[in-house]
Parts: C-alpha cells; sequence; structure tokens
C-alpha cells in the first residue's frame, strides 16, 4: 500500500525509490514485491533502454482505485509509456528522491503542481503562460506547518534565467500567499554554493534596479532556503 499511495501522485517511479519508500534493503525484496504487485494488476513495467536498461514501474487504473482511501479524491491518471519524456525523467527522479528525504523528516502535502491541470479560459481553451507565471517542482508543508516550494536543480540556470522568469515568478507566487518560501535543491553540496551565490547576485541585482517586489513580513524563517540531495532532510 505505500508503493501505490506514492505511486498516486508520482504515477511512475523506479524500484530503487520505491526501494526507499517502503524502507528495505534488500533489492530482490522490492523486485519480488513489485512483480506481485504487477501480476495483480496494480501497477505495469516498463523497460526504457536509452535510460540505461532501467526499469519503470507505473500506477494502473485498477491500482489508483485499489489505493483510494477515505476522502481521497479520485485521481485519474495511470501510468501511460507514451507519457514518458526521457529529457525529463531523470530530473522527475530527483524530484521524487526529494520527496522522499522530506517525508521521512515528517514533511507532508506533497503536490506535484506539473501534473495539475491548467486552466482553462472560456471556450476551452488554454489561458497562456505568463512571463511571471511559474510552477514549482512539488509544493509540500513542512514539519513547522509551513508551505514551500520545491525547486530541485539538476543544473543551474543561467543569471538572465533566474532574473527574467524565475526570481519574478516565484515574489509574485509569495505575494499571493499561495506559498511562504522557496526550498532549492541542489544535487550536490557544491552546485548548492554555485546555486545560492548565483540566485543571491540576481535578487541583488533586481534590487538595485528597483524590480525586486516582494512584499517583506515578519518570519522566523529565510524566504530563500538552499539546500542538496546529500544533506537535505538533516
Amino acid at each position: 500500500m505505500l508503493i501505490l499511495r506514492f505511486l498516486r501522485t508520482t504515477i511512475y517511479s523506479t524500484a530503487d525509490l520505491l526501494r526507499q519508500v517502503i524502507g528495505v534493503k534488500d533489492r530482490s525484496t522490492i523486485h519480488a514485491t513489485l512483480k506481485a504487485l504487477e501480476r495483480s494488476k496494480l501497477i505495469q513495467s516498463l523497460r526504457i533502454e536509452d535510460f540505461g536498461g532501467r526499469t519503470l514501474w507505473g500506477i494502473t487504473a485498477a491500482g489508483q482505485h485499489f489505493c483510494l482511501q477515505d476522502g481521497d479524491e479520485e485521481i485519474t491518471k495511470f501510468f501511460n509509456p507514451r507519457h514518458i519524456t526521457l529529457t525529463t525523467l531523470a530530473h522527475y527522479l530527483d524530484i521524487q528522491r526529494a520527496q522522499i528525504v522530506l517525508q521521512k523528516a515528517a514533511w507532508k502535502d506533497f503536490i506535484y503542481p506539473d501534473k495539475l491541470p491548467r486552466p482553462h479560459l472560456k471556450g476551452g481553451n488554454l489561458s497562456p503562460e505568463s512571463q511571471y507565471n511559474i510552477r514549482p517542482d512539488l509544493l509540500a508543508v513542512n514539519p513547522d506547518g509551513i508551505r514551500g516550494a520545491i525547486e530541485v536543480e539538476r543544473f543551474v540556470k543561467s543569471e538572465n534565467r533566474y532574473e527574467e522568469h524565475v526570481i519574478p515568478g516565484h515574489v509574485r507566487k509569495l505575494n499571493a500567499r499561495e506559498y511562504d518560501f522557496v526550498q532549492w535543491i541542489a544535487r550536490t553540496p557544491e552546485q548548492q554554493q554555485t546555486l545560492e551565490t548565483t540566485i543571491k547576485k540576481v535578487v541583488q541585482r533586481l534590487r538595485e534596479k528597483q524590480k525586486f517586489y516582494l512584499e517583506v513580513r515578519p518570519t522566523t524563517y529565510k524566504i530563500f532556503q538552499f539546500s542538496n540531495l546529500e544533506s537535505i532532510g538533516n
């Protein structure tokens, strides 16, 4: 059930990540469990040769129905191999890795904004994406009950990208109280230092140009926070 509840929102993952979800060290145990779930048609597998021959395990429509609990909204999405995009797969798995560690550190209420439906205009057309519209990789509530946006950065973006889109987009949503802080998660401590330096430089530049419009409010925590996949959750 832990596996199905994790796949309920992530839709698909790898055996190694799912092994961490249920807290077992033996790889044969997770494979036996996944095979049993697959025989029950609650999940299905897909081997991807272009991704190092690794196998993805995804929830089926039957699996979504099986793991539904009281108070849940029904999720109609299920694993569809045709929707797998190799260019974003590694990043998506890093987001899941961050969620698993944070969940063990008492974070909760994880939401994948990119999987939420985009707003529509009257007539059924998708509303255009604003220059300052941004979808974090994750939304979650930390152990102190504070809602944050989580950005998992595989690579540090260009300063122009942070200045023109990323920072203004987050500031807009922070001012709208859609979340209370942003936590950037790099892959390594070294990358974290580079990322933090870049973000601070961009924020300073926006301030100098009088384009940093964050509404100041008293907090006991930093609005922009930084960590990495090796230390997150500690």
